[in-house]
């Protein structure tokens, strides 16, 4: 036993101590709680269930407040955040990050809607709400019987200049949807931004599949405001949507599917649309261009999917020049297939490959106004056909009001039973037009 002698005074504090280090040993072996999951009606944000502060206000998003989770305000970074919708949160719009601050960086941020869940208002991975920001790697997924009633974004930016590149929006469900963009600059909120004098969307993905419906599929826009098209001062190459990719499985698209699409002086180049499986299409561009964009190099590929049916499939169409965009077409129904088509420009070194399905007419390169050449000289636009079924092949065609001349084009045709196509080099239609040095084979 203890004598008188010893102090007891620490006692107490010795016997907390003891209870403290056995309850600390009992919450290390228990197991971890389980991660809050997303309810019907609720919305899950990195884990928890969203709550006032995760709600966006004043709406600046075009008609409602948003559920945001990692809005950066005036912070330059928002990244890594994640939304889960799998009710219906009520009449928001949902961002998975964005910044206020010029310059900033919104990146790695994923929306999913999944089974039961339903959005009202609009749907973006990212936003930039500032000039010069960086919208990149941002992610939504619309999965099962999830729903969203307005615009759909991989990434945007409502304000002037910056960079959108390497979103994606994969969309593999029931949903019926109206305008799905990969990446966009401008226009996000109903009108124009400022003066517009760079930015570029380039490298943004739409997938689009399963049973869905949509009105318009674009890869990657930028909508610069009518002031900016005749500036003389532009330096319309730093102005560029490039390399932007539409995949399309199934599905159906109301209106058109649009690798890249610029409004206003800039270049359009590079961007793709591919169809893999039975879809209805409507409208089919790999770019479209308005007003002063510069059309080249864009691409359609329809390789599969017999059901297909499409009123038209154009690689590159604009109002300037229209240059190296093709069309391979292997598989369904299309009234029109043209390579490149210009209402106002040269028409050069487009092409279309044929070798499977039902086409009514076929255009390598088409000018449908002004006095721009078509082909030329180590410009030609081309068609080759080699299987399926055509009625009229046109090498290169002007039917402008004065005509343009239309030269070096050819038209070939190989290969099919039954020929009763009609097949024509070039032809120039307008008052003034010419052709010329056109070819057209038959074999």
């Amino acid at each position: 036993m203890f004598s008188q002698s010893i102090d007891l005074v620490g006692v107490p504090k010795l016997r907390a101590l003891v209870i403290v280090l056995f309850l600390t040993a009992l919450a290390l072996m228990a197991p971890a709680a389980a991660e809050a999951q997303p309810t019907a009606g609720t919305v899950t944000v990195n884990g928890h269930d969203a709550t006032s502060t995760d709600v966006y206000s004043p709406d600046s998003f075009g008609g409602t407040s948003g559920i945001i989770t990692g809005i950066a305000g005036s912070a330059l970074v928002s990244s890594g955040n994640i939304i889960i919708i799998s009710g219906n949160p009520g009449n928001y719009s949902v961002i998975g990050g964005a910044t206020q601050t010029n310059n900033g960086t919104v990146s790695n941020n994923t929306v999913t809607v999944g089974n039961g869940g339903s959005i009202a208002g609009k749907l973006a991975g990212g936003i930039g709400y500032a000039a010069g920001v960086t919208v990149s790697g941002n992610h939504v997924n619309i999965e099962g019987t999830g729903q969203v009633s307005s615009e759909v974004f991989g990434g945007a930016i409502s304000a002037t200049n910056g960079k959108v590149s390497g979103n994606i929006v994969t969309i593999s469900g029931t949903a019926s949807l109206t305008s799905v963009y990969g990446g966009q600059i401008c226009d996000i909120t109903g009108s124009p931004c400022g003066s517009l004098t760079s930015g570029t969307v380039s490298g943004n993905i739409i997938n689009f599949g399963g049973t869905a419906t949509a009105d318009y599929l674009i890869g990657g826009r930028i909508y610069r405001p009518a002031s900016d098209n005749d500036d003389p001062s532009d330096d319309d190459d730093d102005v560029i949507v490039s390399g932007n990719v539409v995949n399309v499985s199934g599905g159906t698209v109301n209106d058109s599917i649009r690798g890249g699409d610029l409004k206003g002086a800039g270049l359009l180049t590079g961007n793709t649309v591919n169809i893999t499986g039975d879809t209805d299409g409507g409208f089919v561009y790999g770019g479209f261009g308005e007003s002063k964009a510069v059309v080249a190099y864009n691409h359609v590929y329809v390789t599969a999917g017999n059901a297909n049916s499409f009123s038209s499939v154009t690689g590159g169409q604009g109002e300037m020049d229209v240059t190296g965009n093709e069309v391979t077409f292997a598989a369904g129904t299309v009234t029109n297939v043209v390579g490149g088509t210009s209402s106002g420009g040269n028409v050069e070194k487009n092409e279309v490959v044929f070798s499977g399905g039902n086409a009514t007419r076929i255009i390598g390169g088409h000018q449908t106004g002004g006095t721009g050449a078509v082909g030329g000289q180590d410009a030609a636009n081309t068609v080759t056909v080699t299987g399926g079924t055509v009625g009229q092949v046109i090498g290169g065609l002007s039917d402008a009001g004065v005509g343009g001349v239309v030269s070096y084009n050819s038209a070939t045709v190989s290969g099919l039973t039954n020929q009763t196509a009609v097949v024509i080099g070039g032809s120039s239609t307008g008052t003034n037009g010419k052709a010329n040095f056109n070819r057209a084979a038959v074999s």
